[in-house]
Parts: structure tokens; sequence; C-alpha cells
């Protein structure tokens, strides 16, 4: 192994059982340079269902690679050599590993491998659900790149592995590459179950704005305004193309920890806030809803047709006044009614309103508001608790501000980046007309709200 040589074994047919190690070297041998590794769309949609994990469970990954492939090569002198290898952590920079991919607690994918420095090498694997196999290659990949491993050998070349973006080296670059990295010291390689798609799907897609975060010796002439776009991944790294006046095209390839999403993400720190009623409310961006919970006590329900005058609205709130509106005693009762099932529920009704309206909504008064009653929540329907639904409405709400926010402050970004290359005169057509469009609605904003059209947009930091 450490010499290049793939371990496999022969034994008979018929006859005495006995077997052979027969090393073995390809005149051709199919290797994986991460920076040409290619991720299919259907892999990073389908990683989300697996985790991965690696050197937990060796003897099953054995068991399964029997199972679908028999007993080729692997025979039990081979086995109980690479168990020993395993569980005594390997031989110098030789060292046995398992890769497996689970789904809902079930092995589904695998495969037996070992690693020589900063070389990692396999040996077989199974699949067991259809796309684990593809999620378990290209996951393992990734997770190399990520722990610093130089090159993945597969072996002989097959086409899935040349799609996958793996290329055919001769036997003498082969061993040129591996001994100038099998005597390195690399991370550890063993990984506890993990999603799937913390490395399938990068941190930032093709076409997001990025900031540099650390500095580059190609960064440095943009002191002012560190900011580049993504256009393409090479394997866990991200190729970038700065915005630079001088030279637009130039592209580098930066890890992710150099580099920074352009918007902040405060939103998701906003706070609650309680009324002297009891209520509690989220506010959102200015300009945005809020989101109310009403106080214990608060109901909305539906009145029987014909009750009222046509025009009228159907929806009526249940205040805390006796003579709250213009209804009669007898409207009022039957507007407590149980015959009002819509609102058996709703106690604690959760709403997503609109700004100062929401909040004059909750103050009460208005000509078709009735007298108080508390309703008690049913337990037995088995339908979604208040809590959870609070919970629920609150994590979207959350989500939803935070993508205004984003989009906002994307503004700002777009704005500078193209004024700045409208100054150098390096600003292509469709740019342009980008730049018009913010422009266009900076004016009508300002004409709208008079607070000057750049600060309404979310174009001022």
């Amino acid at each position: 192994m450490h010499e290049g040589y793939l371990p496999t074994a022969h034994g008979p047919v018929d006859g005495p059982v006995e077997y052979i190690l027969l090393p073995k070297l390809h005149q051709e041998r199919c290797i994986v340079l991460f920076d040409d590794l290619k991720v299919s769309r259907s892999a990073r949609s389908k990683s989300h269902n697996y985790q991965l994990s690696v050197d937990t469970a060796f003897d099953e990954v054995v068991e399964k690679c029997l199972v679908q492939h028999g007993e080729s090569w692997l025979h039990p002198p081979i086995i109980d050599s690479f168990k020993h290898l395993f569980r005594s952590g390997g031989t110098g920079q030789v060292k046995m590993h398992s890769i497996e991919v689970t789904h809902e607690g079930k092995l589904v994918a695998g495969e037996l491998g070992y690693s020589v420095g900063k070389t990692y090498c396999s040996l077989s694997g199974f699949t067991a659900k259809g796309g684990s196999g593809s999620v378990q290659c290209l996951g393992l990949a990734l997770l190399l790149h990520e722990r610093g491993f130089d090159f993945w050998d597969l072996g002989m070349g097959m086409e899935y592995k040349l799609k996958m973006g793996a290329r055919q080296v001769s036997r003498a670059d082969f061993l040129q590459m591996l001994r100038a990295s099998r005597d390195l010291v690399c991370n550890q390689l063993s990984l506890k179950a993990t999603n799937a798609s913390c490395f399938l799907v990068p941190r930032f897609r093709i076409g997001s704005y990025v900031r540099v975060r650390t500095p580059h010796g190609k960064v440095g002439r943009l002191a002012d305004l560190q900011v580049g776009v993504v256009t393409g991944h090479c394997g866990v790294h991200f190729k970038v193309r700065l915005h630079d006046s001088t030279d637009t095209k130039e592209c580098i390839i930066l890890p992710v920890q150099q580099l920074d999403d352009v918007c902040t993400e405060d939103v998701a720190q906003r706070r609650e806030h309680t009324r002297e009623d009891g209520s509690v409310v989220i506010s959102g961006l200015p300009g945005l809803p809020l989101l109310v919970r009403r106080a214990p006590g608060w109901t909305r329900c539906r009145r029987a047709p014909g009750k009222r005058g046509a025009g009228a609205s159907k929806k009526t709130r249940v205040g805390d006044d006796k003579t709250a509106g213009t209804g009669s005693d007898a409207d009022m009762q039957e507007a407590a009614t149980p015959s009002c099932a819509q609102a058996d529920h709703d106690a604690q009704h959760l709403s997503l309103g609109a700004g100062n309206g929401q909040q004059r909504h909750a103050a009460g008064g208005g000509s078709d508001r009735t007298a108080a009653t508390v309703r008690p929540v049913d337990q037995t329907t088995g339908q979604e608790s208040d809590d959870a639904r609070w919970n629920r409405r609150k994590g979207h709400h959350i989500q939803w501000n935070a993508g205004a926010l984003r989009r906002r402050q994307m503004r700002l970004v777009l704005f500078q980046l193209l004024t700045k290359r409208e100054g150098a005169q390096n600003l292509s057509k469709r740019a342009a007309r980008t730049l018009k469009k913010l422009r266009i609605n900076s004016a009508r904003q300002d004409m709208k709200g008079g607070e000057g059209g750049v600060v309404r947009l979310g174009l001022c930091s």
C-alpha cells in the first residue's frame, strides 16, 4: 500500500483452501484532483436525506460489500488483515477506513479504503438505495478536500468515475504523485454522522456576491471595497471574480474561511416585545409587517348570516367591554355560541398583520365589535397547539424578514459596485441597465416618501 500497490487475493475454485496475496499496480490509474470535481444537482438535492460518517461501522460495511459482490477477492485472510489494521490504527502512514451513508438510521451505501499520508485509495463499495452511491462518492471527495488530502485514487477507470471529474494517469505519474504525498501528515479522516448536505451544498452559490474576509495578495488593491462574485466551485473552494476597475475578469480561488456574506443576518436576533394587554409582538423591517400573538381571551369568530346588514364585515372581535358596538344581547350571545366552529381554537389567535393597521385592529372599537367571551381551547381534537403554531409562524416570519433584509442590503452593494465601475468607464450593458433601474426606483421612493431614494431603497449602510 505504501508503495502504490492495491492489495487483492486469489483463492481456489476447487480443491484445498489456499489463498495467495496479489499486489496489483495498474498501468493506468484513475485519480480525482479535487479542483476538477463535478458535483451534480441531483446529488446536491438528495444529500439532505442522507447522513455521512467515517470509521463508525467498519465490520458492517465489510459485510455489505460481501453481500453485494460476493467473495470475489475479499477472502477471509485479507478481511482479517484489514480489520486488524483498522482496530490497531494502521501501520506507519497507512490507515484503514470505512465510509458510511445512512438513511433514516439504516446503512444504504459505503466503501472500504485506506489512506497513505495525504492520499486516499478506494478498495470496494456497495449501494442499497438509488442515488445513495453518488452522495457517498461526492460527499467523500469533498470531505477529503476539506481535510487536506492531495488526491483520491480510484483504481481502474470507469464511466461514472470520469463523469465525476476523474482522470486517467500513467503508472509513472501516479507513483510520482504518491511519493510526493505519502509521507506528509494529514488531518484525521474520522467523522461522526453528519448531514451530507453540509458537504455537497456549498455555502455560496454561483452568482452570489461575497466579501473577502482576510487579506489576499490580489485583494490588496481593493481596500475600499473587497467584493467579488462567485463564478464556480473548485471542490470545497470557491472561484471568485473580483470587482476591480482595472481588471474585472480576474478570478482567484479562495477557501470558505476567507469569504463572508455581503449581507448581515442580525434579523434573527430580534427580540419579542410584550404589550400591556399581554399580546406579544415581533417587529419586522421598516415598512414590513409585525408578527402578533394575541393575549389569552382574545378571539375572532364568524357570525351566522343574516344577523347584520348587507355589506357588513363577517369578522367580529370579542373584546373586554360589555357594550362595545351596536349588536344586541341576542347577537352577542349567538356570537359566543359553539356554532362558530372556526373559532374553537383561537383563544390565543396568531396573526400576521401589516404595520399600524394590525395595531389598530388589536386596539378594539368599531361598530361590529361584540361583548367579551373567553373561549376554552378544546384539547381533544388533536389539532396543532397554540405554542406550536406560534413557533412555526415565528420561524417563518424571521426567515421572511431575513430575506427582505438581504435584498435591501444587496441593493447597497450593487449600487456601490456599479457606481464605481461607471466612474471607471467599465460598465457592461447589463450592468448599466441594472444601475438605471436602481436609480429609477430610488427616484420613485423619493417622490413618495421624501426621505431620499437611496435611503428608502435600503442603499444606505
